[in-house]
């Protein structure tokens, strides 16, 4: 009798699943990664730009300042304007001058990210914060 020495054995057709089937973990492990590594820049990147932005702000108002001494209303729609130009949020209360000159802002801005922003435990993280401080004297 006979053995079949074909039991067992992977045909060209088995290898090319197996292949295609580990090359498709593959891709997909490497979306995941270049999505988070997408997200993690973002948050990054907008934390810095949104640092320098709020000092932007408070050195436009306080450049309004000394140009206008003593005009604040003046100065703070100055810095409105500017935060606007630059797409960050400053609230009205986030403007102020100090007994020394400083004038005092903080900004806000979201992160545009690709996954992170559709989990609602880091939501609290993708809005970026800053204080900006300047002198106007």
């Amino acid at each position: 009798m006979a053995q079949d020495m074909t039991a067992g054995a992977s045909g060209a057709g088995d290898r090319g699943g197996i292949v295609l089937g580990w090359l498709m973990r593959v891709t997909i492990v490497l979306v995941l990664m270049g999505v988070l590594a997408f997200d993690v820049f973002s948050l990054a990147y907008t934390n810095v730009t949104t640092v320098d932005d709020a000092g932007i702000v408070a050195g436009t108002g306080a450049q309004s300042l000394m140009e206008n001494p003593g005009d604040q209303k003046a100065a703070k729609s100055v810095s409105v304007a500017q935060a606007e130009e630059l797409g960050v949020r400053m609230r009205s209360k986030d403007w102020w001058v100090d007994e020394s000159g400083e004038v005092h802002v903080t900004v806000s801005r979201d992160a545009k990210t690709l996954a992170l922003h559709y989990i609602p435990q880091l939501e609290k993280y993708l809005t970026v914060r800053a204080v900006g401080t300047a002198l106007s004297s």
